[in-house]
């Protein structure tokens, strides 16, 4: 049981970096701006922009 799920696990996160470099490739092809193409790639990682906005809250209490 644990080997298929971890094969699932391993397909899975194969398929999600083949959509992320699909994705960001296409970005390119339409166009030039970094900036895009950055927004594309922090549009996929919700959690790590989570992540740093907590941070960012919490050293901004600090301050107070």
């Amino acid at each position: 049981m644990f080997r298929d799920r971890w094969i699932a696990s391993i397909v899975s996160n194969i398929g999600g970096w083949m959509e992320d470099t699909a994705g960001t490739w296409l970005m390119t092809s339409l166009t030039t701006s970094p900036l895009l193409v950055a927004l594309m790639q922090t549009e996929k990682k919700p959690l790590f922009s989570l992540g740093l906005l907590a941070q960012t809250d919490k050293l901004l209490a600090t301050e107070k």
